[in-house]
């Protein structure tokens, strides 16, 4: 599993024994140029999900 997550302070993965699973972070000020892109993805899933369970 590929995780990717912001430079958000409260993303914090010291500590943590992940089994099989690669943590990355994405460059500084990205965020704001993906999310349109992540809501598209998100709506789109949705939309899956909910016609597969109506």
């Amino acid at each position: 599993v590929l995780l990717l997550l912001d430079n958000c302070s409260s993303h914090k993965i010291e500590g943590l024994n992940l089994l099989n699973v690669d943590v990355h972070f994405l460059p500084l000020n990205t965020t704001s140029k993906i999310q349109p892109i992540d809501s598209r993805i998100i709506m789109s899933s949705k939309n899956i999900i909910i016609n597969i369970i109506i």
